[in-house]
Parts: C-alpha cells; structure tokens; sequence
C-alpha cells in the first residue's frame, strides 16, 4: 500500500477487515484493499511542503487529480473503488460515517460511486494530531472491505483524504486431504532424517 507522507502524522489508519468488529456481516466477494492513502491542502495537487500537501507519486498516479470528480475539494473524504484489474466500479457502494465503527453500526453518510468509481463528502471536524487525537470520519466500500479511520481537519487546516480500495479475489483454500499410507511411511522417514542429524550434530558438538 501506498501512502502519503502526513498519513501517519495526522492520525489516519487502515483497519484491515479481518480486525473490523463486524467483519462477520459480510460474506461473499472479494476483499477491498486499500491499496493508497494520501492528502491535499486547500484542495490543491500542485506538490509543496505544506503539511497535508500532496507527494509526487499520488499526483502523477491519479493524474493531478483527473480521477476522481471534484478531486479540488479542501476538506474532504474521497473513496475510490476499482475492480481486480485496476478498473472504477461505477455504482459501487460507499460507506462514510461518524463515530465508531461496531459490530451493528450503520454509515451515517453512505453514498453510490459516480462514472469514475469514485465519490466524496464534505467533512469537519478539528482535532490536534500532537495531542493523539483523531479525527472522527471513517469510510470503506460495501462489502468486505479494509476501512480507513480518523479523517478530519487537523488543526483546523483544509486538509482532504483520499482512499483508493481495490478488489482482490478470495484466496481459493485447498482441502485438507489426510494422508494415505505410503504418506505416512514418507513423513516417518522424513522424521528419522531429521533426528539422526540432530544426534549427529549433537556428538560433533559435544552434547
């Protein structure tokens, strides 16, 4: 995953799905992955060092902002969905809200990606990342999706998030087949191997 260098510093966080506390609510689908995390100032793409200002490879990645509808928005929360080859979903469910996120919450402010797969709100909110605070905002797609939480304005600057989640297929789990006979013969000898060279290198070193 791709991060902005202010991700860290202003108190944003991906919550990976397995660890969401109602993780058990989704069933079926890929896996959403946040695969970029980044912000812009005062709605700008031009690259500087003002805190919240946009990296070189975000702009250049997202061309200068040409991916997502609106991408000047000064502070606000941008989630874009694309598919497993790196293409929008259009239509896709967004999930934004306020507050924690618990095993029955419900997004406060859900919302349906535009053309370009992506879609965004408005958000406020101040907080000071010195002191360990965080913003309030958390979004994610619908689905079994990671989550990115703590979106807000630090210290009151016009700061925006962006979130990109792609879809990753299901790892396909092989059964469990029990060994047969001539398995169990292989994993003995495999076992007396191992031995024998732990009692061989045991006498070599003395023990």
């Amino acid at each position: 995953m791709q991060k902005g260098r202010w991700v860290e510093q202003f108190g944003l966080k991906i919550v990976p799905f397995e660890e969401r506390p109602d993780a058990a609510r989704w069933q079926g689908g890929p896996i959403y992955r946040a695969v970029a995390v980044f912000t812009t100032r005062d709605g700008s793409w031009e690259v500087s060092d003002t805190p919240g200002g946009i990296d070189q490879w975000a702009k250049d990645a997202y061309w200068s902002g040409a991916k997502f509808d609106g991408a000047g928005g000064d502070h606000n929360f941008f989630i874009l969905a694309l598919d497993e080859a790196g293409q929008p979903i259009p239509g896709k469910g967004l999930l934004f809200w306020q507050g924690a996120m618990t095993a029955d919450f419900k997004p406060s402010d859900p919302r349906t990606a535009k053309q370009d797969g992506s879609e965004n709100i408005p958000v406020f909110g101040s907080y000071v990342p010195e002191r360990g605070e965080h913003g309030s905002w958390s979004g994610a797609v619908l689905g079994k999706s990671d989550v990115l939480v703590g979106v807000g304005m630090p210290a009151n600057w016009h700061v925006s998030s962006f979130l990109v989640l792609q879809a990753v297929a299901a790892p396909v789990v092989p059964p469990v087949i029990p060994p047969g006979p001539g398995d169990t013969a292989a994993i003995l000898l495999a076992i007396a191997d191992v031995a024998e060279q732990v009692r061989r290198l045991s006498k070599h070193l003395g023990l």
